[in-house]
């Protein structure tokens, strides 16, 4: 279960995971998350999107074993990110979390891994990058 930083980096192709999978993604940037939503919907995922960081701790708590991995940015309002990653990790301590974010520097890589980030993704995503990396961190789950 190994943790890897991917930023403004270059991967092609995709591949399913065993069954569909159901993938959760926040972010506060509504064409943002409705952007992800299709994309990870035409590689075969099951998608949930939100808004609201807020949110997340309730739809786990109301929906346990239904996803598979979080997707989240990392500026957001409310609760960041960086929130987000604290407390799903005592609620449901074996959801993957990928962190996506614009601005990253030495200290908040190392700290969003030492929270339990699987990967930290660059923004702009571009191509298929984001559902190479959703396909490489559930392989290793």
């Amino acid at each position: 279960m190994g943790r890897e930083v991917l930023f403004a980096c270059n991967i092609t192709g995709t591949q399913m995971v065993g069954d569909k999978k159901h993938i959760l993604v926040v972010d506060d940037d509504p064409l943002l998350v409705r952007l992800n939503k299709r994309q990870l919907e035409n590689s075969g995922y099951d998608v949930s999107i939100t808004t609201e960081s807020t949110d997340v701790l309730e739809l786990l708590r109301n929906n346990p074993g239904t996803y598979h991995l979080l997707v989240t940015d990392l500026i957001m309002p409310g609760l960041s990110g960086r929130g987000l990653l604290e407390k799903v990790g005592i609620q449901s301590p074996d959801l993957p979390i990928i962190v996506l974010t614009g601005q990253l520097d030495r200290e908040t890589e190392q700290e969003l891994l030492a929270l339990g980030a699987k990967a930290i993704v660059g923004k702009p995503v571009f191509g298929n990058e984001l559902v190479a990396v959703i396909d490489r961190v559930l392989a290793e789950e």
